[in-house]
């Protein structure tokens, strides 16, 4: 109890923000209950464990990557890209998707897609950003990228980890 009484705010429906923190807990008040339900926000692994409601409407626990981490993998990205933006295009672009490849197969549980679709944005921008200034004379113009793209793909995020067995 000692633990969680130091990372602990409680916060009514209309009150303050919640502080960041390891474990976050606030009365949820729902519409068609009165009784308060118990939401908490918890950060373990790189990933923001939260109560949400599901497409059915049932209360459910979801993961998302910590903005923390989403973060320092786009600065991560966009170094890696800055630094190496000399190297040969191919091998580059083998490197860049074995990067979002293991993110993606980290992170890509139930619930997180949008996290990983922003993360391979970044580093679509990242890429295009850095490639552009390898030269004055030849500008890597949207077309261009977009010609690039297609012949090298990055690879897409997808869902490969269900943490909750289907209970029948």
């Amino acid at each position: 109890m000692a633990c969680l009484e130091r990372k602990i705010y409680v916060a009514l429906n209309n009150g303050p923000r919640l502080s960041r923190g390891h474990l976050n807990i606030r009365q949820h008040i729902s519409a068609e209950n009165t009784y308060p339900r118990i939401c908490w926000i918890q950060h373990i692994l790189g990933f923001t464990h939260y109560w949400a409601r599901s497409r059915w409407g049932k209360w459910v626990i979801k993961q998302k990557t910590a903005s923390k981490k989403v973060r320092k993998t786009v600065q991560a990205l966009w170094s890696w890209c800055r630094d190496n933006r000399h190297m040969d295009l191919t091998k580059q672009h083998r490197i860049l998707c074995s990067k979002l490849r293991g993110h993606f197969q980290y992170f890509g549980v139930r619930c997180n897609m949008r996290a990983m679709q922003a993360v391979r944005h970044h580093a679509e921008r990242a890429w295009r950003y850095w490639l552009n200034r390898r030269s004055s004379k030849k500008a890597l113009n949207w077309e261009r990228f977009q010609a690039l793209k297609t012949r090298m793909p990055l690879p897409t995020p997808k869902i490969v980890h269900t943490v909750y067995a289907l209970v029948r």
